[in-house]
């Protein structure tokens, strides 16, 4: 999907926004409320795990990402 494809009206909750944007990439999502959405992206030397909260009455995306590197044991030292 292109930058130009996106709406330019304001979008109520982002959430909605991201899980069709992780849709699209084929992204494993878990949508646990209708405010919080958990995604895996796979990387070349990790995986990614992003959380989204949405506060409506803030009017603020709260984004957190973990990940678990994988790194070949000859970039180790």
């Amino acid at each position: 999907m292109a930058i130009a494809e996106l709406s330019h009206e304001r979008v109520s909750n982002p959430v909605d926004l991201v899980e069709d944007i992780a849709a699209r990439n084929d992204w494993a999502t878990e949508r646990t409320s209708t405010d919080e959405l958990t995604l895996t992206v796979a990387g070349q030397w990790a995986d990614y795990h992003v959380s989204l909260n949405w506060r409506d009455d803030l009017e603020t995306l709260h984004i957190a990402c973990a990940f678990d590197a994988k790194v070949p044991d000859n970039r180790l030292p």
